[in-house]
């Protein structure tokens, strides 16, 4: 009695917490190869003002789509199997705080 529901529960709370993490969810090659340009543009110095500015906007507007935090978090937790700096790793997981605030 007790035990099988509580472990039921267990199992559920558990599959519960897997979705909200994204459960198996796997980024897209496009979107992730345009989150970790769009990265590097930011933190590039040679990138113009105007260059930058485009950027930021870009960034601004994919923060307001739930899957763009999935992607910076990918960006954060496999950046170095992805061959990305530390750098990028860093950016996106300061990007991702304002992603998660608006």
């Amino acid at each position: 009695g007790g035990w099988a529901a509580a472990a039921a529960a267990a199992r559920q709370n558990a599959m519960a917490a897997q979705c909200e993490l994204g459960g198996g969810w796997q980024p897209e090659q496009a979107g992730l190869e345009r989150t970790v340009q769009l990265l590097q543009a930011s933190a590039n110095p040679q990138v113009s003002n105007a260059e930058r500015s485009e950027v930021a906007r870009e960034v601004d507007s994919l923060c307001l789509q739930p899957d763009f935090a999935r992607y910076l978090a990918f960006v954060a937790a496999e950046a170095d199997k992805m061959g990305a700096e530390l750098n990028i790793r860093y950016l996106s997981s300061v990007v991702l705080l304002k992603a998660v605030r608006i």
